[in-house]
């Protein structure tokens, strides 16, 4: 994790459909973990939470795509 307020990674560690960058993000009610991926060449960043089960979607840690590397996994 970046020191840098506001860096979360160099751009270049976030490879095209691979494993995601893990960071936290400051809110009043605490931190919530998050990640980054590259996908179709955009940076996309998303809370670490699956909406349905309440858990993280990286398992193991930094995985989030499934194996076509077409679809984060839920």
């Amino acid at each position: 994790m970046a020191e840098a307020a506001g860096l979360i990674c160099a751009a270049s560690a976030l490879v095209e459909r691979g494993s995601g960058v893990r960071f936290q993000i400051g809110t009043p009610d605490g931190p919530l973990d998050a990640f980054v991926v590259r996908f179709l060449g955009q940076v996309h960043g998303y809370v670490n939470r699956c909406a349905h089960a309440r858990v993280e979607l990286d398992w193991p840690s930094g995985q989030f795509f499934d194996r076509s590397g077409q679809y984060l996994l839920c």
